[in-house]
């Protein structure tokens, strides 16, 4: 684990849990000498714990924009009151990690 791989998604911290999460990357390589040329052999595993993990929580509340005077909002007017097209997706997860996936790679040199 080459160094502080991770990120802080939001609202881990609530749930009793580190806030911290860890993912891994693997790459490996393999020369064989052939003479004076030589054969390498790579693997690249991308996620390796498969962490399947949402990055982040919709922010957006509604989908239209209400229009808030000047007066409103200095009154801390509540807009939630006339808001008329509540976004499904606020504060539902999104942007999740990709899945564990991984490259193979033959190389010649001479």
């Amino acid at each position: 684990m080459g160094g502080m791989q991770g990120f802080y998604p939001l609202g881990r911290g609530t749930e009793q849990r580190s806030p911290f999460v860890y993912y891994v990357n693997l790459y490996a390589e393999y020369p064989i000498r052939l003479g004076r040329a030589r054969l390498t052999f790579s693997v690249n595993v991308d996620n390796l714990t498969n962490n399947d993990v949402a990055q982040r929580l919709w922010p957006l509340y509604n989908q239209d924009d209400p229009a808030l005077t000047q007066d409103q909002i200095l009154a801390h007017f509540d807009y939630r009151t006339i808001v008329e097209d509540l976004d499904p997706r606020f504060l539902k997860q999104y942007l999740f990690m990709n899945p564990i996936s991984a490259r193979f790679g033959v190389r010649f040199g001479f």
